[in-house]
C-alpha cells in the first residue's frame, strides 16, 4: 500500500505540473503550462507587463514577476481576498471578506491593514483627483489620502450593499448594488441619484468613453449611451445570464464574464457579443488585460488562465502546490485524493491524469477518505 501512494503521489505532481488539457476558444489548443490545478481565484491585477497578482478566496495573495510562469505567496495567508486594485502611486490594494482593506507600498512585498476593519470589500477604483473608492457591504466609502483614513457617505447607497464601483473620464462614478439598482454620485460621493437602469443587482461595471457605461447584472448586460441616463440591454448573442466581470482592451474591444463560465467578447461597442467555449468546467470569476496585452481569465476551483488577445491559445497558470491529505484507492482501482483546500480529485487511470470531484462539498480542506463496502465515498473535513 505504501508503494501505491508513493506512486500516485508522483503521479498527481507530474499531472497537475505538466500534463497537457484540452480546451477550445475559436478551436485553440489548450496547454497546461507547470503547477498544479486548483485555485479559488477572485481577482487579478498587474502592477508591470510582469508582475501579476492574484487574490484567492481563501489563502490571501500570490505574486508573479514572469507573467505567471511562476509563482510565490506574498501574503495575507489564512484571508479571503474578494478585490485587487493598484492606484496611480502603483500602491497596491487589497480587499477582504470580513477583515477590511490592505495596502502595499513595496509592490507586494509587504502589507498594512488600512481601515474599514470587519467590513467586506467587493470593488474599488479612484477619480483624476486620486480619491479613492471602496464599495462596501455596508455602502461606499472615500479615502483622499491614499486609504490611510476612510470616510462614508451619508446618501443613498449608504448601508447599502454595494457590489461595484467605477469612475468615469469624466469624474462621474457609479455604484453598482445588491437588489437597489444602480447609483451615480457627480460630486465625489457627496449625493448619490438612483438611475434608471432596468435591474436590481449589479455586480459589475465597466466605462469605456466618455458616455458610455456598461452594466453587468443578475439580468445581463446593459448599455448607456448618456453616462447612465437612460440603458438598453445588449444581449445580442448570448443568454440572459448574470455578467459578473467586464475587462476593455485599449482597441476598445470589450470582455465580459457570464456566469457560471461563459466568456464573452464584443468588438462593437457591447452591439453584439461572441460566445467563447471556456476553458475549464470551474466558474471564471474575473478577467483582466494585461498591459502586455494579454486576457487572463481567473477561475474558482482551476487557478488563472492566460490567452494573447489574439484568442488564438491559452495556457493555465497556476501558482501553488495543492498538496494530498489523504489518499483513498479502491478496487477497480480508481484514485480519490483529498487535499487541503481543494477538495478531491479523483482519478480512473491509475494516476495519468486526474480531475476534481468537490461537487457539494463546502469545506474544500480534506482530513481523510474512506469507502464503505457498497462503494459510497466519505470525505471527511
Amino acid at each position: 500500500m505504501n508503494i501505491r501512494f508513493y506512486l500516485a503521489v508522483i503521479a498527481i505532481g507530474i499531472l497537475l505540473t505538466g500534463g497537457a488539457v484540452p480546451g477550445y476558444c475559436q478551436e485553440p489548443t489548450w496547454e497546461k503550462t507547470q503547477g498544479p490545478s486548483g485555485g479559488f481565484v477572485q481577482s487579478l491585477a498587474f502592477l508591470e507587463d510582469s508582475l501579476v497578482f492574484v487574490g484567492t478566496g481563501n489563502i490571501g495573495i500570490f505574486r508573479s514577476t514572469d507573467r505567471g510562469t511562476s509563482w510565490t505567496h506574498a501574503g495575507l495567508t489564512t484571508i479571503g481576498i474578494t478585490t485587487l486594485f493598484i492606484d496611480s502611486s502603483n500602491n497596491v490594494f487589497a480587499g477582504s471578506r470580513h477583515y477590511g482593506l490592505y495596502r502595499s507600498t513595496d509592490k507586494g512585498l509587504t502589507w498594512s491593514q488600512v481601515g474599514l476593519t470587519f467590513l467586506t470589500i467587493h470593488a474599488l477604483a479612484s477619480d483624476s483627483a486620486h480619491a479613492l473608492y471602496a464599495a462596501t457591504d455596508r455602502g461606499v466609502f472615500r479615502s483622499i489620502d491614499g486609504g490611510t483614513s476612510w470616510v462614508g457617505t451619508t446618501s443613498s447607497p449608504s448601508d447599502t450593499i454595494s457590489l461595484s464601483i467605477a469612475v468615469g473620464p469624466t469624474n462621474s462614478i457609479f455604484c453598482g448594488t445588491k437588489e437597489e439598482g444602480l447609483f451615480v454620485s457627480t460630486n465625489a460621493g457627496e449625493e448619490w441619484d438612483i438611475t434608471s437602469l432596468p435591474a436590481s443587482t449589479v455586480w459589475s461595471i465597466a466605462i469605456d468613453t466618455e458616455t458610455r457605461v456598461l452594466a453587468g447584472t443578475s439580468e445581463g448586460i446593459f448599455r448607456s449611451t448618456d453616462v447612465g441616463a437612460s440603458w438598453t440591454k445588449v444581449n445580442e448573442g448570448v443568454m440572459d445570464s448574470t455578467a459578473r466581470g467586464f475587462a476593455l482592451q485599449p482597441n476598445g474591444n470589450i470582455f465580459a464574464v457570464a456566469s457560471p463560465t461563459h466568456l464573452l467578447r464584443s468588438t462593437d461597442g457591447g452591439d453584439t457579443w461572441i460566445t467563447f467555449e471556456e476553458p475549464t468546467n470551474a466558474p471564471i470569476r474575473c478577467v483582466a488585460v494585461s498591459p502586455d496585452s494579454f486576457l487572463y481569465a481567473a477561475t474558482y476551483g482551476d487557478g488563472v488562465f492566460r490567452a494573447p488577445l489574439e484568442l488564438d491559445s491559452w495556457n493555465q497558470v497556476y501558482f501553488f502546490q495543492p498538496g494530498i491529505s489523504s489518499l483513498l484507492e479502491l478496487p477497480n482501482g480508481h484514485l480519490f485524493a483529498g487535499t487541503p483546500n481543494f477538495g478531491v480529485f479523483r482519478s480512473t487511470d491509475r494516476g495519468s491524469s486526474w480531475h476534481s470531484s468537490s461537487t457539494g462539498m463546502t469545506d474544500f480542506y480534506v482530513y481523510t477518505l474512506a469507502a464503505s463496502p457498497s462503494g459510497m465515498i466519505f470525505a471527511g473535513t
